[in-house]
């Protein structure tokens, strides 16, 4: 019977003690699990060698009751320190007896094995001394201050531990009752409480890891819900803010336009009656009279001009700009808008030059809206050139893999590939510095910082409509200046496509038309 215990005890905790160890995440609970498992072993072994000697395979006898004492003593007080740290007892009196444990474990495994807690009353019995049962004693204290941890701990680790702290409990005293001592009713409950045990360390430390994910995956579920339903609602409020800036968006189109109609009218009159005046069909004009109409015609065309460009702007952020595209010629849409420009070349004669190949293919483009782009680009070009000139260019280009060889694009890519015209507007002006060059197509942006200027600034939208103007048109505008040697823009557009194939020999040089 006690072999067969012992046996069955040594398989069992040795099972135990190497799934505990073979945990992937291994800490001191494994470890102190681990001596309190080896001591049980020692306690089997030591057991076991009984029926060995009975079949002269054993060794002396008082031998065997030392190493049974032994590991008695180590399991007791590796229990304790086991459960301590697995339940995180941190109380003074728990403290004190980790720490006098060594001590305490020392003293008694000396009183075992130098003989004087055992007496040996015949060949193959003994007892214990006084000295003995004090060991006995210090060794169920150890126990029943476990017991003590786990019935008083809030620690949710500490239930499952009660019953197997008691039973082990009982197998120690079970020992000091002689009858009981020479059975295996001791060391199979230590085997039961040692399996309780185990199982307890690795439900904890296999199956609370999965629940608290599972918790954790639920509050997730949980606050992802949540999320959902606010971002839902977010959702919901953002489209009716958007509504309401469609809303908004559309009154003020609307308004603008209405208003514009509205200015419109009596600036036309302004604008009219002072070209009859300057006319003379209405008398002669005194030098004072002269000059004062002449600033209110001037001041009625940039009013004029200010209105068209926010109704244009208004139709175009609307989306509400309709474009007809049709083949148009580049030479008449310069001619139209110098006759738009009559006024100011009158003001400032600046000699104009045009170098227009005569077999320029036609653009496909809105022949309105491109002659309005030239017009301010032109404009544009009267009003801050003070000497030298002002030269138009334009050649047929072919772009390939985002290349041209006849015409250097400022990066590769910068047009798509195709046939394109590229028409420079160059001035001899005051030019614009590098870090303004990128803003000068902002909505009311003015080149500052020089004086000429502060009278010539209008509101800032021209070159913004000519921009937007030739995207709308799938084009391409930039600039290129050197502040007091001139700029001068670019505008690239789509050749219409039943136009002639370019005819490298027939192009411009790229000398002429370096960008």
């Amino acid at each position: 019977m006690i072999a067969i215990a012992s046996l069955v005890t040594f398989c069992v905790v040795s099972g135990l003690m190497t799934a505990v160890l073979a945990q992937q995440k291994r800490d001191r609970v494994n470890l102190l699990f681990a001596v309190f498992s080896l001591s049980l072993l020692i306690w089997s072994l030591a057991a076991l060698l009984g029926p060995l000697r009975a079949l002269r395979f054993g060794t002396q006898d008082y031998i065997r009751i030392y190493l049974l004492s032994t590991g008695i003593a180590l399991n007791a007080v590796a229990y304790f320190i086991f459960v301590a740290d697995f339940i995180h007892d941190t109380t003074e009196i728990t403290q004190i007896l980790q720490r006098v444990s060594p001590l305490v474990l020392l003293i008694g495994l000396a009183a075992v094995w130098s003989g004087i807690a055992f007496e040996q009353t015949s060949a193959e019995t003994y007892v214990l001394t006084p000295l003995g049962y004090l060991a006995v004693g210090a060794m169920v204290s150890y126990t029943g201050a476990a017991l003590r941890m786990v019935v008083v701990s809030e620690d949710n680790r500490a239930q499952p531990l009660r019953v197997p702290t008691f039973v082990l409990m009982l197998a120690y005293l079970s020992l000091l009752i002689t009858p009981l001592r020479d059975t295996p009713l001791a060391i199979l409950m230590a085997t039961g409480a040692a399996t309780w045990v185990g199982w307890a360390v690795l439900r904890f430390q296999w199956f609370d890891p999965l629940r608290d994910l599972r918790e954790e995956m639920r509050v997730i579920s949980r606050d992802l819900r949540q999320t959902v339903t606010e971002l839902a609602a977010e959702r919901a409020k953002n489209e009716n803010l958007t509504r309401q800036l469609q809303a908004a968006s559309q009154i003020k189109s609307e308004f603008l336009d209405k208003l514009g109609q509205k200015l419109r009218t009596p600036l036309n009159s302004i604008a009219g009656f002072s070209e009859l005046l300057l006319s003379g069909i209405y008398g002669e004009l005194t030098d004072k009279q002269l000059d004062r109409i002449q600033k209110i015609n001037r001041n009625g065309q940039v009013l004029l001009e200010l209105i068209s460009d926010m109704l244009d702007l208004n139709r175009m952020e609307a989306g509400r700009m309709n474009l007809q595209y049709s083949p148009v010629l580049l030479r008449p849409l310069f001619d139209q808008a110098l006759m738009r420009l009559e006024a100011r070349r009158a003001e400032k004669p600046l000699p104009i030059e045009f170098d227009l190949p005569s077999d320029l293919p036609p653009l496909y483009a809105d022949d309105a809206r491109v002659c309005q782009v030239f017009t301010k680009l032109l404009d544009n070009a009267l009003k801050f050139t003070f000497q030298g000139g002002i030269t138009v260019r334009a050649a047929h280009v072919h772009v390939e893999q985002g290349k041209s060889g006849q015409f250097k694009l400022p990066v590769i890519g910068w047009l798509a590939d195709g046939d394109w015209i590229i028409t420079q507007i160059i001035d001899t002006g005051v030019g614009i510095a590098p870090e303004e060059q990128a803003k000068i197509f902002d909505e009311f942006y003015q080149v500052a910082g020089d004086e000429r200027l502060a009278e010539l600034s209008g509101a800032g939208l021209g070159l913004t409509v000519a921009r937007k103007l030739v995207e709308a048109q799938k084009g391409t505008i930039w600039v290129k200046s050197v502040p007091e040697q001139g700029s001068t823009f670019f505008v690239a557009l789509r050749v219409h496509p039943n136009a002639r194939p370019f005819d490298a020999d027939s192009a411009a040089q790229p000398a002429a038309v370096n960008a």
